[in-house]
């Protein structure tokens, strides 16, 4: 076993310490000492299943100074507590010991022959573990950690070091079943939350406080990369070494993270809960398709084909009947929408997809379903079932925050007409997607496009009854229709719209007046963002697999992220400059996209043999927001 280590590793030391017990040549002068005044009961079993008299028996064999003497010492807090209180240990070496706790005496043996146990099961009490399994690197994605007190991580590559080291530190300082551990942490992202009584962090502990109602919290998505040992890698596996740390030491993550940061961050951190994802099911297959046996053309046969026949004809009717029906209305909708809008035409950049291929039989059916409540407030809170496939809907989120809202209803989608600009979105199935970005909400809408219906819960500032139209409304449609036409130089003045729009009265409230100019300070400063895109060059760069070497920075002006930095040796060095802006990787639109993220998604693509990256090349302002791609 010893021959198979690395003679200069710190596991060849820990073996190399039992040679004082398998090939003693002389007796040991200043025998290592355990629980002098004796022990209240010897059968007790510490970490690592050993027990106390065990441990005294075998003391005597490590010299005093040894770093062995000084993990067997540790142990006599627990053994003797009420007799001696040991100063702070240094750190201990791992050792995984055996789950047999026999008793023996507490006479101190004068030499290995005269010992209660011998010297074959003293070593066995300390089984260094070799035998386990090795396992990995094995990679978890998108683990949870819910963080309670604040709403964010001080400095995420200081958190990626204290998380890892914790983990490590915890299986190092409590051996058992999992040794040799070793761990790497990458955050994703994080997403800030309130935390109220009852609501499940990870952590059981943390449901039913009412202390934290109400608490900021802050969930932190990390993938983790795992190396280990384990007796049993069935039973204590990667998600064992993820959760178990902090299910049973929540005080001392906290404790590091406070001790690690030079400053009061951490302070208001009340609670610590983490939490793997469930494993994705595999897919059922389908079954194979059978092609029908051809059969002679019988009478029966004949009979079942007339059948089968009238069957689709009734069906193709009922389509049909639905179709006219579902045109109709949307015609009747459009015309009445179009009565009240402005003069600007509204474009959008984009194939318009074919939605009359769509099932109209789920359209019609689905219409019947929606339903609107008041509330106190005066809002509209409509509830909309939408059919399998896609909505034809764009999904955006207000300068000023949640909750996303309709951007754009098409006019051949199935939502067109029971949906409207400016709709907000508070609920999908009846999850809450306040909280949620304009990017996560249509990949929630994506993931459910299978399902037979979807209920999507709409607030609207006020109804839409007869040939009608909110306030709001009209600013949302102002507000789109001036962020299309900017390239033009036009200048969007509300007072031309006035005499078209029926609530332009006193009677209008002054909250939705608000939300329209807020739309419309938004559009306008919108303009002005692409105004400054126009005048610059696009340039495309192909990247090559592995890091960039690049630093990404959000710019002060709200525009797309621009290149801040370009490291000595980079691979994009002499194609890149300085405040080049990223426009688009791989032909997906990210001058939307923080700093942060695009730096996620190019690390995300280093695998990829090459990476086709799409640059504005102008003049930014510098951002203190740095991201090492």
């Amino acid at each position: 076993m010893a021959s198979a280590v690395d003679g200069l590793s710190p596991m060849c030391a820990t073996i190399q310490g039992f040679e004082n017990i398998c090939c003693p040549s002389e007796p040991i002068t200043n025998p290592c000492t355990f629980c002098q005044e004796g022990m209240p009961d010897q059968s007790i079993v510490v970490n690592g299943g050993q027990s106390c008299g065990s441990i005294q028996a075998s003391a005597s064999f490590f010299p005093s100074d040894s770093e062995l003497c000084f993990t067997v010492q540790a142990s006599e807090s627990q053994c003797c507590p009420e007799l001696l209180e040991m100063p702070p240990s240094p750190t201990l070496m791992p050792i995984s010991a055996s789950t047999n706790s026999p008793t023996v005496s507490t006479t101190q043996p004068t030499n290995i022959t005269d010992a209660t146990n011998s010297t074959n099961a003293t070593v066995a009490d300390f089984d260094l573990g070799l035998d386990f399994k090795l396992v990995g690197p094995v990679t978890t994605n998108k683990v949870d950690m819910i963080l309670v007190g604040i709403d964010g991580a001080e400095k995420f590559r200081v958190w990626q070091t204290d998380t890892a080291n914790f983990i490590m530190d915890f299986f190092k300082n409590n051996p058992g079943s999992v040794y040799d551990v070793t761990v790497e942490v990458s955050m994703l992202f994080e997403t800030i939350t309130d935390i109220s009584p009852g609501t499940y962090t990870g952590n059981p502990g943390v449901q039913g406080r009412r202390q934290l109602d109400g608490v900021k919290s802050v969930r932190i998505t990390y993938d983790q990369v795992t190396t280990y040992r384990s007796e049993d890698p069935t039973i204590y596996d990667e998600n064992y070494i993820i959760e178990e740390p902090f299910r049973i030491d929540p005080e001392g993550y906290i404790a590091l993270l406070k001790s690690t940061s030079k400053t009061d961050f951490y302070d208001s951190l009340v609670e610590v809960g983490v939490t793997v994802p469930p494993p994705t099911p595999a897919p059922t297959p389908k079954p194979p398709f059978v092609f029908p046996v051809a059969k002679k053309n019988t009478f029966d046969d004949n009979m079942t084909y007339i059948i089968i026949g009238a069957a689709c004809g009734g069906v193709l009717i009922f389509a049909v009947a639905c179709i006219l029906i579902v045109r109709r209305r949307r015609k009747h909708r459009g015309n009445t929408g179009n009565t009240h809008r402005g003069t600007i035409i509204t474009i959008e950049s984009g194939d318009d997809e074919d939605w009359q291929s769509r099932d109209m039989n789920d359209v019609a059916s689905s219409n019947m379903l929606d339903r609107e409540e008041v509330m106190p407030s005066g809002e509209v809170m409509v509830h909309v079932i939408a059919p399998k496939g896609k909505l034809g809907i764009v999904v955006d989120t207000l300068p000023w925050g949640s909750p996303p809202y309709v951007k754009k209803v098409k006019k051949r989608g199935p939502l067109f007409g029971r949906v409207q600009q400016g709709d907000k979105i508070i609920a999908v199935d009846d999850d809450d997607v306040q909280q949620l970005s304009a990017k996560d909400v249509q990949k929630l809408l994506e993931s459910k496009k299978k399902n037979p219906q979807r209920k999507l819960t709409i607030v609207r500032e006020g109804s839409q009854r007869g040939d009608r139209y909110t306030q709001t409304n009209q600013f949302v449609s102002s507000a789109v229709a001036v962020n299309s036409v900017s390239a033009m130089n036009m200048d969007y003045n509300p007072s031309s719209h006035e005499g078209n729009n029926p609530l332009n009265d006193e009677s209008a409230s002054q909250n939705q007046l608000d939300y329209g100019h807020a739309f419309h300070d938004h559009a306008l400063k919108r303009n002005e963002q692409l105004h400054n895109i126009q005048d610059s060059t696009a340039v495309t760069v192909i990247a090559p697999m592995g890091k960039l070497g690049i630093v990404v920075e959000d710019s002060s002006d709200g525009g797309p992220p621009f290149v801040g930095e370009i490291q000595k040796g980079s691979a994009l060095e002499g194609e890149l400059q300085l405040f080049d802006r990223i426009a688009s990787i791989d032909d997906q639109d990210v001058k939307e996209l923080k700093a942060f993220h695009i730096s996620k998604l190019l690390a995300h693509k280093s695998q990829n043999l090459e990476r086709k990256i799409v640059i504005l090349r102008e003049k930014t302002e510098e951002s203190q927001n740095r991201f090492i791609v």
